[in-house]
């Protein structure tokens, strides 16, 4: 299994092997996020909501969910954000927002 830093290198090569850094500008990457989150919930759309167990319709969401991934960590090496580092401060952040007691 790769870490994540691993899986953000291998992005990062493919994206540039492909010289496609020149259109990973902020606003095209949350715009291809948005295009990506909008095929994710055409896999929910008019279904009820029970578990999806077919391996078909699981590939499926499971390739629209890499696809959402791989955009936001474009977007956050583009912007210079330590995606690990981010969410591991807001995981934290969270904890101490909504304790376990209270929850």
């Amino acid at each position: 299994m790769m870490t994540l830093s691993q899986i953000i290198a291998k992005i990062k090569q493919f994206n540039r092997a492909r010289q496609w850094e020149r259109y990973h500008t902020p606003k095209n990457l949350i715009l291809a996020i948005v295009r990506e989150l909008g095929e994710l919930i055409e896999c929910f759309r008019w279904k009820p909501d029970i578990p999806v167990k077919e391996q078909r319709e699981r590939e499926e969401i499971a390739s629209e969910i890499a696809d959402i991934f791989i955009y936001l960590a474009t977007l956050a090496y583009e912007l210079e954000i330590d995606l690990e580092d981010a969410v591991l401060r807001k995981i934290d952040m969270n904890e101490k927002r909504f304790p376990v007691p209270q929850s």
